[in-house]
């Protein structure tokens, strides 16, 4: 019995999805778009949205538009980008959203000593939470100043060095659990940072008995606790 056929149909079939997957393996910032059409298998039929989770998805509509038939494709690209991405996804997150903060702050302006910013929260509309940044991981945190609203990017070993109720002293005490696995020796960098930093500045404060004029000095050029 000659089954060529049968052969063909299952590379025929395995092309298709692989093709429609990578073709739909990134959102697209849907704005513009024309109603019911997928923009998968690029027919006109009843469509549904799925925006990516994240402030591209939040803020630029980043998204897929697909039908009930190319629902898997969305599906696999959308996991795809969970394990693959350069953040970590909003819902995540949500965890950090309960607590305060504290981490150690150098100004860009150079008349602001350096000090310890407090009462920090994260807000999704400043940006990602957690990033992948120059093979650091990276924190989106915000404060109140004044009348305004201030953000900035800061390694997370920072805010674990700070916030050692919330972070703990290792791996295991992070409060988000699930992440992808790409994020596992990322976020034990940073502790490993932040635990260097206790046991120096353990020794200091019980062998040196050094000015406190002095540790500041030595926190701000030693390591990579609080810059990139």
């Amino acid at each position: 019995m000659n089954c060529d056929w049968i052969k063909q149909d299952i590379i025929n079939y395995c092309n298709e999805i692989i093709n429609k997957y990578l073709y739909m393996k990134f959102p697209f910032r849907a704005v513009m778009i024309k109603t019911n059409f997928c923009y998968c298998c690029k027919t006109y039929s009843q469509t549904m949205q799925l925006r990516e989770d994240s402030f591209s998805g939040l803020y630029n509509n980043y998204s897929w538009i697909y039908c009930k038939k190319c629902k898997i494709y969305v599906e696999l690209a959308d996991n795809f980008l969970y394990n693959n991405t350069n953040y970590v996804q909003y819902d995540k997150c949500k965890n950090l959203e309960k607590n305060h903060y504290n981490f150690f702050r150098v100004s860009s302006n150079l008349l602001v000593k350096p000090y310890i910013q407090k009462e920090c929260y994260f807000n999704f509309r400043n940006g990602d939470y957690i990033k992948d940044l120059y093979n650091r991981v990276s924190m989106t945190i915000s404060w109140k100043s004044y009348k305004d609203e201030l953000c900035k990017n800061i390694p997370l070993a920072n805010l674990i060095f700070f916030n050692r109720k919330i972070f703990g002293y290792n791996y295991n005490n992070f409060p988000l659990k699930d992440l992808p696995k790409k994020w596992t020796n990322l976020i034990k960098t940073e502790y490993n940072l932040s635990n260097e930093w206790r046991c120096l500045l353990i020794i200091i404060y019980k062998k040196t008995n050094l000015p406190k004029d002095v540790i500041k000095i030595i926190f701000k050029f030693w390591n990579s606790l609080y810059k990139y």
